[in-house]
């Protein structure tokens, strides 16, 4: 599928109802997703906007920094930059709520509880998933680092979720490739890589002669339904995403303020 697809699929989308319900356990599966695509989108802003505030107001703790974890809920984010070393203490704290920065300093030494044990976990489940994509030796879609982000637990004992995404090094294009998710378990152990393309690609967010495009339109050929990957770059690109299944379905995702939804708009 490609971009000269969009007029039609809007007219689609435009003239008819969603076609036909997912079952069960597919809609189980783009829930979740979707759910996990709304948190790591609001994660990777503040992260992205946490940094700019932290080298703005905080730039000396910039060399000691190891890492960072954000987590809450989406509405109300902490990031923590934390330090180097097998026993990390709080660097620098960012506050948001709905999406803008509430407060932003450098952490105080009393202050090392905000290492919780369940943040710890996060931390660890970082280092432990970058060493699992080194061995992997992955296809990397771009000369710059990868975004990490790193989603805690749904459900008591599960994994912690670890993404390292393609960063969007261009104002018009979205990347779709190059994104992997290394789950981490309670013991730290680390799951399979898990790859959500075959192949890099990056589609566009306007057409050649300069005009916004209508929606993004990519397809997936390793999952049945849309995954937390597509929901992000609805979020990210701000516009929809028309995502063509292996079964040759269409789906529509939709970027929302509540969370990206997803809805079937046309089956084979």
């Amino acid at each position: 599928m490609t971009r000269s697809l969009l007029p039609a699929l809007a007219l689609l989308v435009a003239a008819s109802p969603t076609v036909a319900q997912s079952q069960a356990g597919e809609q189980a599966a783009i829930d979740a997703a979707m759910r996990r695509a709304h948190l790591m989108y609001w994660y990777d802003q503040a992260a992205w906007h946490g940094t700019d505030a932290m080298l703005a107001n905080a730039k000396e703790v910039a060399s000691r920094i190891g890492g960072w974890i954000v987590d809450g809920p989406a509405e109300e984010p902490l990031l923590i930059f934390y330090s180097k070393g097998t026993d990390p203490a709080p660097l620098y704290i960012a506050r948001f709520r709905n999406g803008r920065l509430v407060e932003g300093r450098a952490a105080r030494d009393d202050e090392r509880g905000l290492i919780t044990p369940t943040r710890n976990r996060l931390i660890h489940a970082v280092a432990v998933a970058r060493d699992a994509l080194q061995r992997a030796n992955v296809t990397r879609c771009s000369d710059a680092q990868f975004n990490s982000i790193v989603l805690p637990p749904e459900v008591e004992g599960g994994p912690v979720r670890v993404y390292f995404l393609t960063p969007q090094t261009a104002t018009d294009m979205i990347p779709f490739g190059g994104h992997y998710l290394i789950e981490v378990d309670t013991a730290g152990g680390s799951a399979p890589v898990r790859k959500f393309t075959n192949s890099c690609i990056s589609v566009a967010t306007q057409q050649p002669d300069g005009a916004k495009s209508l929606g993004l339109v990519i397809t997936h050929l390793l999952d049945p339904v849309p995954t937390e990957i597509h929901g992000f770059s609805a979020m990210a690109a701000r516009m929809p995403v028309f995502v063509g299944t292996r079964d040759k379905r269409i789906w529509r995702v939709e970027p929302a303020s509540a969370g990206p939804t997803v809805r079937l708009v046309q089956e084979d």
